[in-house]
């Protein structure tokens, strides 16, 4: 795990045919990572892995160099409500959506999401994940 972040709030969205790139364009974020349904499987640096990709993956990931993720976490939430039926529709037919934290265990972390955010992604269908890595 990279020590280059304190706190990472990443959104995952699956799907099992829809188009990677009509998730980003709906989401309106440039994802670290994303393939669609049927693509070729390869790595990152174009290796060949052989096979095709089963179903459809975005990882939207946002680093932050400090101590609190609170902000940046319910801004996605936020973002992700003015979208509620691209997230609904993408849920109702086959779809998930995670929010996670990624906290580096080398440096102190704060996340202190409010009962109204909480709420939110509860009213989105968004299951809420906390990961911490002690070594970075």
């Amino acid at each position: 795990m990279s020590t280059d972040y304190t706190i990472n709030v990443i959104v995952f969205v699956s799907h099992p045919s829809r188009r990677a790139e009509e998730i980003i364009s709906a989401l309106g974020w440039t994802p670290g990572n994303s393939w669609s349904a049927g693509d070729e499987r390869i790595t990152p640096t174009g290796l060949k892995l052989g096979g095709i990709r089963e179903d459809t993956k975005c990882s939207f990931s946002f680093c932050l160099n400090e101590e609190d993720g609170t902000s940046t976490a319910e801004d996605k939430v936020k973002h992700l409500l003015t979208k509620q039926p691209y997230v609904k529709d993408l849920i109702e037919s086959g779809g998930k959506f995670r929010l996670k934290i990624h906290l580096n265990g080398q440096f102190h972390c704060h996340l202190g999401l409010s009962t109204e955010i909480m709420a939110d992604l509860s009213k989105l269908g968004i299951p809420f994940e906390v990961e911490c890595f002690p070594d970075g």
